[in-house]
């Protein structure tokens, strides 16, 4: 399987065992992803750190979450058949 979902998220730590959890309790909110969790089991998937920055690099770490995350999906376009993300409207 070769789709993905990119998502940014402030707390790497614990977070894989997180949305593990989430996933087998079958309470994850994308339910394409959830569904294909069920189906194909766990050894289907992995989680990746695409990238990193420190908190204390940078002046607004929200908001540089936020630009890392659109520099990737704009890179990797995961929607539809390549991916979880779905595309957001303009101005959403």
């Amino acid at each position: 399987m070769d789709k993905s979902k990119r998502k940014e998220y402030p707390n790497l730590k614990n977070k894989w065992v997180t949305l593990q959890a989430q996933l087998d309790m079958g309470r994850f909110a994308n339910f394409d992803l959830q569904k294909d969790w069920k189906s194909l089991g766990p050894d289907a998937f992995a989680y990746d750190v695409l990238e990193q920055k420190e908190a204390d690099e940078v002046a607004d770490p929200r908001w540089e979450l936020k630009q890392m995350e659109k520099r990737w999906l704009e890179k990797l376009q995961p929607y539809g058949d390549r991916g979880y993300n779905r595309l957001r409207r303009h101005g959403r």
